[in-house]
């Protein structure tokens, strides 16, 4: 897989724009990896790295929202803003995306039915 990058984008509910929302477990914090985004080496936990990895495609970007990139967690009143809007966040995406983690020897045993 190529190296992660992202670029921010700020908007709105109100704007109609076409994204996923991203469903994960954010795993221990102290546990970080780097990628790129929006020009700078940002760190992200590691479950946050395996599912962007993952999930991203190969020759094409992708519009994702996931909160730890999304919200300021340095700002507790951003940070109660957003929970108040997560719902509509997940509602209004366009496709819920789910990252369960690292693929392990008994992944294959896990199939949608």
């Amino acid at each position: 897989m190529s190296p992660i990058r992202c670029e921010l984008v700020q908007t709105s509910l109100q704007d109609s724009v076409r994204y996923e929302a991203l469903s994960y477990c954010w795993g221990e914090l102290h546990q970080t990896k780097q990628i790129a985004c929006s020009g700078r080496s940002v760190p992200v936990t590691n479950n946050l790295y395996i599912a962007l990895e993952t999930l991203q495609y190969p020759d094409e970007t992708r519009m994702l929202w996931g909160d730890a990139m999304c919200i300021n967690q340095r700002d507790y009143v951003e940070q109660n803003h957003q929970l108040g809007l997560m719902s509509r966040i997940y509602q209004q995406a366009n496709q819920v995306v789910v990252s369960i983690g690292e693929m392990t020897e008994d992944s294959d045993m896990v199939r949608p039915d």
